[in-house]
C-alpha cells in the first residue's frame, strides 16, 4: 500500500481517559488480521504500555506519534514509513481527543495528530447512564474543531438492548454521526493496573483472542474498513529527517536492558540507533549473570521498583554493570535505569521500609514519593554522551524521588518539568558521572537525532580504546 499516497487509516479517540480505547483498538487490530488484513498500529503520545498490546495484536511493532516531541514532518515521516507496509493503519489516541499541553493549542494532542495525518476519527465514549446526552457529547466534540473529521462513534458500557437502541437513535438523529459499535457493560475489556497505569503486555496474560471475539460481535468491522478507505492521500515521505542513517559507520554493540523490570523503549528510537550503526543486544538485568560483550549500555524505563527484590538479588549482574560504568563505558539510563544505577531503592509500606541494594554507581538513593508526570524541555548544561549543548524535548512519569548530594553534576537544566532536584529555584535532571548519563527524562531518538548520533559516537570512541 501507499505507492499512490493512499494509506487507509482510522484514528480511535476517546472523550476522556479510561473509556476502553486500548483494548478496543487491540481487539479491532486482531479482528482485522483474522480477515486477512495486514495492520500497522500506532499510538499517540508518550506511552510505552499500550503499544505492547497493539504489537501483540498486530504481529508488528506499534509506533508512537507525538506532536510535542516531534515536529509535523517527523510525525508524517514515521507514519508514512510504516503505514506503507500495511493494508490499514489503526491509530489509538491519548486521553481525551483534545487534551494536549495547553487548552490554547493542539500541540501534544490526539486532535493534532488527526489533523497532521488527515485521518478519519472515531470517537469512543462511555455511555453508562446516558442516552440523549451522548448526542450532546458527540456534537460538542465535532463542533469544537470542525476540521477534525469525526466520522463514527463507538459506545462503551451499554446496559442492554433498549439502552443500545436509544443511544443509536440519539447519536445518529441529533449528532448526524454513524454508530459503528456498542459494547455491553462487563469485564471483557478490563485490564490489571498498577501505579503507572496498565500492566505491561509482557506481564499480562490477557486473552486478546477473546477481546477480538468481543469486538467482532459488537463492532461493525466492515464499516470501520470502509471508513479507513475514505482517508485522503498523504504526500510520500521524502526520507528526510530522522529515520535514515546519515553515513555508514563501524558497527558497535549496544546492550539494551529488556525484561519485566525494563521494557519502556520506543521502537523508532531503537531503529534510529540501528540505522546509526548499533547492533542491539537485549539482556535481562533480572535473570542474566553479566552484561553481554558490548561497547555501550542503554537502560530504559520500566518497573524496577516492582521487581526490586529480583534485581537486588542478582549480585553478579550488579557487579558487572558497576564495573562497566567504572570503566567509563557509555551508559544512557532513563528513569527506571536511573533507579537501577543508584545505591539503593527504598520502598514504603505503612511505617515499614525495605531497602534494596542496587548497582551503586550513582551517589544517590531513591524512594517512593508523589507522582511526577508531564512533558519536559531540557537545556543540556554539561558535557554528556548525548552532547554538550542544545535543547531536548522529552517526558517524565514516575512516583519516586532521588536524593542526591550537593556536588552532583547535572546534565540538564529543566525549562519545563520536575527533574531530579531543585537548586535556587531552578529544576535540574540527569546525573553525569564518568561516561554515564542517568535522568528521569525519557527521550524519543527520532525526535532528537543529534543526541542519538552523539551517543553512538561515544560508543565508537569507547570501542576504539578497548
Amino acid at each position: 500500500m501507499g505507492g499512490d499516497g493512499k494509506f487507509p487509516r482510522v484514528l480511535l479517540a476517546g472523550t476522556a481517559s479510561r473509556v476502553g480505547k486500548t483494548l478496543i483498538c487491540a481487539g479491532l487490530i486482531l479482528a482485522l488480521r483474522r480477515r486477512g488484513y495486514k495492520i500497522q498500529p500506532f499510538k499517540v503520545g508518550p506511552d510505552y504500555i499500550d503499544p505492547g498490546y497493539h504489537t501483540r495484536a498486530a504481529g508488528v511493532p506499534c509506533r508512537n506519534l507525538d506532536s510535542f516531541l516531534m515536529d509535523e514532518a517527523t510525525v508524517a515521516e514515521i507514519f508514512v514509513k510504516h503505514a506503507a507496509n500495511a493494508d490499514i493503519s489503526i491509530i489509538e489516541g491519548v486521553r481525551g481527543l483534545y487534551e494536549g499541553i495547553s487548552v490554547d493549542c493542539d500541540e501534544g494532542s490526539t486532535a493534532h495528530i488527526s489533523k497532521i495525518l488527515k485521518t478519519p476519527t472515531v470517537l469512543i465514549l462511555d455511555a453508562k447512564s446516558i442516552t440523549k446526552s451522548a448526542a450532546a457529547i458527540v456534537l460538542g466534540f465535532k463542533n469544537l474543531d470542525p476540521s477534525i473529521k469525526i466520522e463514527g462513534v463507538i459506545l462503551n458500557n451499554v446496559f442492554n438492548e433498549e439502552h443500545h437502541r436509544k443511544l443509536v437513535r440519539a447519536v445518529e438523529n441529533y449528532a448526524r454521526t454513524q454508530v459503528l459499535g456498542a459494547l455491553p457493560r462487563g469485564e471483557a475489556l478490563s485490564v490489571g493496573e498498577r501505579h503507572l497505569g496498565l500492566l505491561t503486555a509482557l506481564e499480562n496474560a490477557i486473552d486478546l483472542g477473546g477481546v477480538a471475539d468481543f469486538v467482532e460481535e459488537h463492532i461493525d468491522i466492515e464499516k470501520v474498513v470502509e471508513l479507513a478507505e475514505t482517508a485522503p492521500p498523504l504526500p510520500l515521505s521524502s526520507g528526510a529527517c530522522s529515520l535514515r542513517a546519515s553515513s555508514v559507520c563501524d558497527e558497535v554493540r549496544l546492550a539494551v536492558a529488556y525484561d519485566n523490570a525494563f521494557n519502556f523503549y520506543y521502537q523508532d528510537s531503537l531503529d534510529v540507533l540501528r540505522g546509526l550503526g548499533c547492533r542491539i543486544i537485549f539482556f535481562s538485568p533480572m535473570r542474566d549473570e553479566a552484561l553481554p560483550k558490548c561497547d555501550g549500555l542503554y537502560i530504559g524505563g520500566g518497573y524496577p521498583e516492582v521487581f526490586a527484590t529480583e534485581l537486588s538479588r542478582n549480585k553478579s549482574m550488579l557487579r558487572s554493570i558497576k564495573a562497566a560504568a567504572e570503566d567509563e563505558m557509555p551508559i544512557y539510563a532513563e528513569c527506571g535505569g536511573l533507579i537501577y544505577l543508584s545505591r539503593a531503592f527504598e520502598s514504603m509500606s505503612g511505617e515499614d521500609k525495605t531497602r534494596y541494594e542496587l548497582v551503586g554507581f550513582l551517589p544517590c538513593d531513591v524512594r517512593m514519593q508523589r507522582r511526577h508526570i508531564g512533558y519536559t524541555v531540557s537545556q543540556i548544561i554539561s558535557k554528556t554522551i548525548l552532547g554538550d549543548g542544545g535543547v531536548l524535548r522529552g517526558h517524565e512519569f514516575h512516583y519516586t524521588e532521588c536524593e542526591v548530594p550537593g556536588d552532583v553534576r547535572f546534565a540538564y537544566k529543566m525549562l519545563r518539568g520536575s527533574g531530579i532536584a531543585s537548586r535556587a529555584g531552578e529544576n535540574y535532571d540527569g546525573i553525569v558521572q564518568g561516561a554515564t548519563l542517568a535522568a528521569y527524562t525519557h527521550l524519543h531518538f527520532a525526535a532528537c537525532r543529534k543526541a542519538a548520533e552523539n551517543f553512538v559516537e561515544s560508543l565508537k570512541t569507547f570501542k576504539k580504546s578497548h
